[in-house]
């Protein structure tokens, strides 16, 4: 008797086949989703801190007083914030006049600005101050803490996605910290 060799894929492993590659890509959207937002936790976190130490230089190499300043939107009507993700660096206070282009000579003669769009809408921010001034020396009026979370506050100590905070101390030291890890500990990223 001659046995038949069947060729292809039966209707049974096609359907498995699906059922698995359907798990998995259920399983890699959850990891996904928490990347992209620790993503852009991470930009916003960098992107501030880089606005703060952009700020200071300026501030020595003018000598003179610059402001680096959380606001709310960069149309005509902005004004300060402590939970604006648009920054804008600049020689006078620039609410309501954050979209003036950068001028040396055009209150409120801003230097620099950056939109909130550039990182996307899954991140909040809080800060302690909407406004630091670095004088011509480089030292700022106060210090300043901006933590850096999910859209919606879900920072959990042992979650998958973690929060960030930049840290500006009275000495103009500048600094990204992960908050959730414990202050007692030996790990250099904790707060």
């Amino acid at each position: 008797m001659k046995t038949v060799s069947q060729r292809g894929v039966t209707l049974i492993e096609t359907v498995v086949a699906l059922a698995l590659i359907a798990i998995l890509a259920s399983l890699a959207q959850f990891g996904f989703s928490d990347w992209t937002i620790n993503s852009r936790i991470r930009t916003t976190a960098e992107s501030l801190q880089n606005g703060v130490q952009m700020a200071r230089v300026l501030a020595v190499q003018r000598n003179t007083p610059m402001n680096f300043s959380l606001v709310d939107t960069l149309t005509a009507d902005c004004a300060r914030a402590t939970d604006g993700r648009n920054w804008i660096i600049s020689l006078d206070n620039p609410e309501g006049k954050c979209d003036a282009a950068p001028s040396d000579s055009t209150t409120p003669r801003i230097q620099q600005a950056r939109p909130a769009a550039e990182v996307g809408g899954a991140v909040s921010i809080a800060a302690t101050v909407s406004n630091v001034a670095f004088s011509g020396l480089g030292r700022p009026s106060g210090p300043l803490t901006i933590d850096v979370q999910g859209a919606t506050g879900s920072c959990l100590p042992q979650g998958s996605v973690r929060c960030l905070r930049m840290m500006l101390s009275a000495s103009g030291s500048v600094r990204i910290c992960d908050p959730s890890l414990d202050s007692a500990g030996s790990d250099i990223r904790r707060c």
